[in-house]
């Protein structure tokens, strides 16, 4: 719920007070103003987009389906048919045809066109409600994405590759990865040479056709390729860790690996799309051919250095304004990328204050520091404070472990400083391999490191701005101090 009280900026706080107290003389007279307290408690959902609501109960105001309801009455054998006729329809080039039969798919439930494997789409409640929202009449750029739960399996593997918890991926993770691989296998189109993704969306974003229409499906869009190949990869990880021989993490490769590879535009981008189309809106907020790049690292400047040039020039051409959640998207990348600059650039947009009768696509921050969408999106605060831990610690895992054997992380520090923090301290940021880590620099230059290894083993390969610092073995509960200076560095 939230506690409708406003604070009074002019009211004094006693110094005991001053970092964790808020006093509020009188109720909140506007959402804008309102400090949430207690989401997520017995009997209430957590906050999420706000429109309106004060409080969202745990009944109609979450409930997206029918109570009771069949899963597969009425609409047996009438997906998949549908399905096939969409492909069918842009093989042929009629993309609009196949989006008014992907309308036709925005059904009460998702088994009702492929009961292959497990899938998602882009909205769910409480209930997890699985299939394409839009009630028959939604736009299939953002309707009808049918990777949200490849999506959400990967996250998954992040909980385990941070915490190494073998139980967790065994018991909780590998369930899901394997099942969403199973879809991944039935909706991967392949002529046995070559392989790709219909129909494929760019989620929101629409390209122009020949007659200079709005269209929004196609096939094998960029996203879609780093998420199945992010996917793969991942099985294969899993799979090794908890020591299982499953034969289709082969056939997943080998079909993920058939599909087209990122591409460079003519004018220096990254292609969002199977091949070059013209834009319906160049300042698009969203980034999605982008993902390979942040939160996962297909795309580095070391490995990839003329991807990531790419990529850094479909940053810029989107321009410098977005919404909330799409600055801190970008300020991660631009940290990805090594550029601190460019992250204190989309940082202080983020952190601007918000206008908050503004119906545009305008970052920022309203009087509670909620982040603007607008209106209100959680995305913005929870993405930001991960791009501002990007820019100082980023890890990376170089050999997943397989049973016992320790995990090999890469990690880097002040991989992107920002030129205006040139003195400061981060403590407590976690890295893949259970590790915790403390930062020092001043001048814009590393000082120190501690690493707090968790309850297992990790082989840690270190980096500073300037380069490789040392490889360090940490024993489960052990601490490692690096000090300027060590292994010749200059820091």
């Amino acid at each position: 719920m939230t506690l409708s009280t406003r604070r009074d900026d002019a009211t004094p706080q006693a110094p005991s007070e001053a970092l964790h107290v808020l006093r509020a003389p009188s109720p909140a007279s506007r959402w804008l103003e309102a400090y949430p307290v207690g989401n997520g408690a017995r009997g209430a959902m957590c906050a999420g987009l706000a429109g309106g609501e004060r409080l969202w109960l745990n009944d109609m105001t979450a409930w997206s389906g029918n109570a009771g309801a069949d899963p597969l009455e009425g609409v047996a054998g009438r997906g998949p048919e549908t399905l096939a006729a969409v492909r069918t329809a842009i093989d042929a080039g009629d993309i609009g045809t196949a989006e008014e039969l992907l309308q036709r798919m925005q059904a009460p439930w998702a088994q009702a066109y492929l009961p292959l494997g497990w899938v998602a789409h882009h909205n769910s409640d409480a209930w997890a409600f699985a299939a394409p929202v839009g009630a028959g009449h939604g736009d299939p750029a953002w309707a009808n994405w049918s990777l949200g739960g490849v999506w959400l399996a990967l996250h998954l593997w992040e909980h385990y590759a941070f915490g190494r918890d073998r139980s967790y991926l065994r018991d909780e993770a590998w369930p899901v990865l394997a099942s969403t691989a199973e879809f991944a296998r039935s909706w991967i189109q392949t002529d046995g040479e070559r392989a790709w993704t219909s129909p494929s969306t760019s989620p929101e974003n629409h390209y122009l056709d020949d007659e200079g229409r709005e269209r929004g499906v196609a096939v094998s869009a960029t996203m879609d390729v780093a998420l199945l190949r992010e996917l793969a990869a991942v099985c294969r990880a899993a799979a090794g860790a908890l020591d299982l021989d499953e034969p289709w993490i082969s056939e997943l490769a080998q079909l993920t690996g058939a599909l087209p590879d990122p591409r460079v535009s003519a004018r220096g981008d990254l292609l969002e799309w199977d091949r070059e189309r013209a834009e319906a809106e160049p300042l698009h907020r969203h980034l999605s051919h982008l993902v390979g790049l942040f939160p996962l690292a297909q795309i580095t400047p070391e490995a990839t250095p003329g991807l990531a040039r790419a990529a850094s020039e479909s940053i810029r051409l989107r321009g410098p304004e977005s919404t909330g959640w799409a600055l801190a998207w970008r300020a991660a990348m631009q940290a990805r990328l090594g550029d601190g600059a460019a992250v204190h650039a989309h940082l202080r947009l983020a952190l601007r204050p918000a206008e908050e009768n503004s119906d545009a696509h305008r970052g920022g921050v309203y009087p509670n520091l909620f982040s603007a969408h607008p209106p209100y999106q959680i995305d913005g605060n929870l993405g930001l404070t991960a791009a501002i831990a990007e820019a100082l610690v980023q890890s990376f895992d170089d050999h997943p472990a397989s049973g016992a054997e320790p995990a090999r992380i890469t990690l880097r520090l002040l991989p992107a400083l920002p030129p205006e923090w040139p003195d400061g301290r981060v403590r407590g940021i976690r890295s893949r391999g259970d590790v915790s880590v403390d930062v020092e620099w001043a001048e814009g230059e590393l000082v120190r490191a501690r690493l707090r290894a968790g309850t297992r083993a990790v082989t840690m390969s270190v980096h500073g701005p300037d380069g490789s610092i040392g490889t360090y073995e940490l024993a489960p509960g052990t601490t490692r101090v690096i000090e300027r200076g060590e292994r010749g560095i200059s820091w």
